[in-house]
């Protein structure tokens, strides 16, 4: 498999790697592989990607447009407790659609992986609720995580 990594601060070092004596030259010519170490890409066996992986993205490149929205969190210290905060967004985002779509929405957090974020903040307890708005304006429950 040849993996991509979009922060490019690792490749991998095992079977089928930049530097793996498995590569053979005949091998090299049929596939073209980049063996590049500062890439951000690298080959690896099926069998290791199975081991080391627990999920997978992947990036629909045909026919789609992308839109990013910064979210708008607050943070809010408890009353009673002084000691307790949460994280909390009032905002909300609404989509609107002239016909049948089909949309992947991803919801993300800012990790020392994104440049100029010196350091690790914590993660907080994110999750995305979508709701139909019906005609009588009233709201259905389509999905929530």
């Amino acid at each position: 498999m040849n993996i991509r990594n979009p922060w490019g601060a690792f490749e991998w070092d095992g079977a089928w790697s930049d530097k793996s004596e498995l590569w053979t030259p005949k091998m090299i010519e049929a596939i073209q592989p980049i063996l590049d170490e500062e890439d951000g890409t690298f080959w690896m066996a099926f069998e290791d990607f199975i081991k080391f992986f627990r999920s997978l993205n992947v990036c629909r490149v045909r026919n789609w447009q992308e839109n990013r929205i910064r979210g708008k969190f607050l943070r809010i210290r408890d009353e009673v407790d002084k000691d307790f905060e949460q994280v909390i967004s009032k905002w909300y985002y609404e989509l609107n659609f002239d016909e049948t779509t089909k949309i992947f929405i991803g919801l993300h957090q800012e990790d020392e992986r994104i440049q100029g974020v010196i350091q690790r903040r914590p993660f907080i307890d994110v999750g995305l609720t979508i709701l139909r708005v019906n005609e009588d304006e009233t709201l259905t429950l389509v999905e929530y995580n």
